[in-house]
This record gives structure tokens, sequence and C-alpha cells, in this order.
């Protein structure tokens, strides 16, 4: 049986929320991924300035991919067939070659200028860089072969040294996006170009990665916990000084919601034994649905709407 429980508060800005997913016994399955709430060393390399943040603590890569594997061959018998041909094809072991080589813990930001292109930076605990770095390498030479039998342009990868360190940039002459990583103290830094990188290697060198931050801090529930097994936290305020005059003007409709989503707002999934929690505050979900284009956010926000009108109290209870 899992019971779910949830609870919905209107606060000074945006809301509250509490929520509680109960399981019978011990998490099982996906449920199970998502690990213990402990503290996330790969947001130290993300600033206090960042706007968007997503952070995950789960098990390791091979633990995943073990258990992905599980799923995938009782969908029905030619799936693992099909895996292994695309391993073939690509020359590489899904297991040994990506997974293996990672842990289980990752973040996602947008830190940094956001014009022209958003700064984003992506970190990520790895066991084996020399490894990575291969698979990666072998995986573009591979996407260039095809090119070239197609007759389209190859993925160019230039690598130089700086600091001590090796950078790898990744460009497409189709894309205006460009995929830069290097790898240090244990961790994948990737980032849209070489400076992103470089800042936050020196935000972790500084200690004062976002977590340790006032704003962060204080968004923190007061449950009782204090880390989190996973996160997302967004502040979007500073972007909007960044945007060209009247640009929020050619939103239309949307203008007013992104402006609903500017103060801060935190979070936190704590994945307990047979329980999983999820605590946050900050601007209404529903403001975030244009910006990432996502329609769950609208059809979330439009259920917790429905259950406050039509019961009267922001508190549902389900059990399965």
């Amino acid at each position: 049986a899992t019971t779910l429980v949830f609870e919905r508060r209107r606060a000074e800005v945006g809301s509250e929320i509490d929520a509680e997913i109960r399981f019978s016994g011990e998490r099982q399955g996906v449920a199970a991924w998502l690990a213990d709430p402990a503290p996330i060393a790969s947001l130290d390399f993300i600033s206090a300035n960042a706007y968007l943040v997503t952070s995950v603590a789960a098990k390791d890569g091979a633990v995943l991919f073990d258990e992905l594997l599980g799923m995938v061959a009782e969908t029905g018998p030619d799936a693992l067939a099909e895996l292994e041909a695309f391993e073939d094809e690509v020359g590489i072991n899904l297991r040994d070659d990506f997974a293996s080589a990672v842990g289980g813990e990752g973040t996602f930001a947008v830190d940094g200028p956001v014009l022209p292109i958003p700064a984003w930076k992506l970190v990520v605990e790895v066991y084996d860089p020399a490894t990575l770095d291969h698979s990666i390498r072998t995986v573009i030479a591979r996407a260039n072969d095809e090119l070239a039998t197609s007759g389209g342009q190859p993925i160019s990868v230039a690598t130089e040294n700086a600091g001590g360190l090796r950078y790898t940039s990744i460009t497409h002459p189709s894309s205006p996006v460009a995929f830069t990583y290097v790898m240090t103290e244990g961790f994948f830094i990737a980032g849209s170009n070489r400076a992103a990188i470089e800042q936050a290697i020196s935000v972790r060198d500084s200690g004062l990665g976002i977590a340790h931050s006032a704003v962060f801090r204080d968004l923190l529930p007061d449950n009782g916990f204090t880390d989190c097994s996973a996160l997302f936290y967004r502040n979007l305020g500073p972007i909007f000084g960044t945007l060209p005059t009247g640009a929020l003007g050619e939103l239309g409709e949307y203008e007013a919601l992104l402006l609903e989503s500017a103060a801060p707002g935190l979070f936190c999934v704590y994945g307990l034994s047979d329980r999983i929690l999820i605590s946050g505050s900050g601007p209404s979900l529903a403001a975030l649905g244009p910006l990432f284009g996502a329609s769950s956010f609208m059809a979330f926000e439009g259920i917790t709407e429905a259950v406050e009108s039509t019961r009267g109290a922001d508190q549902l209870s389900s059990q399965s």
C-alpha cells in the first residue's frame, strides 16, 4: 500500500507545500533510487547568484543501470538484444564505460550571464575520469563516421590545457551552443564555455557556494533536516534586470506569470527508509510553466486550486 498526504498553504509570497509518500515497507524500485538526505557536494560549484538549480543525490550509476536493465528485460525478450546491438554499433559498453564511471550525485544550474546564450553548468560526481573521457570521445568518433557517410559536417573536439586542467570543447557548425567540460577533484564539470567552468571551480575554492548563502539557507524548510536528497531552487528576479527594455511585454499573458515567479523559492525532497518527503516554499509553480514550456506545472497548479475550491481546505489524503 502507498499513501499520499499533501498540504498546501498560502504564504506571503507564493505557497508553502508539504507532501509525504508513505510505503508499506522499505522503498523499492524507482522510489529507492533516491539516496538518503546528505550534503550535496556538487552544489559547492554553484554561485549564490544562480537563477535556477536542480540537484539530486541517488544511487551510484552502476547500481541504477543494473536496476534499469532489469526493468528493460521485463518489457520483452528483444529489449536487451536491441540494447546490445546499439552498444556494438557505437562501440561502447553502457555499464562499464559510462554508468560505472559516475556516481549518483549531480547538479544542473543556470548560473551566469543569460544573454546572448544562458550560461549553464552541469556537475556530476565521477569515479573514473579517464574511462568517461574515452567513452565520450568514442561516441563522438562514431557519430562523425555516420555524419561522413551521410555527407554531414563533423562534430569538432578541441582540447586545451590551462591551470593544470585539460578543457575539452565539443562544437558543431549547426549549433550555436558549445559543450565544454573538465574533470577535477572527483567531478565532471561541464558548461556553456570555459569561463563558466572556471567560475564554477573558483566558487568551489572560495567556499562560497550557493548552499552556504543566506538566501538559500533562509529558504530551507524548518522540518529538522539539514540536508536534502534532491532540490529545486530558483531566484529569477535578477534575470529580469538583464533583459532588453520591453522584452517582457512581448510575452503577453505570460508576463504576469513570470513576474510572479521572480521571488526566490526552494523545494527539497527527502528519501527516507519507508517514505519520501517533499517540502518547500516560493512562487506559484504555474508561473514556471511558460519558462520551461512544461504543461505539467500548469496541471499541478490547476489540481491544487481545484482541491482548495471544492474542499475549502488545503489538505488531500488518498490511499491505495
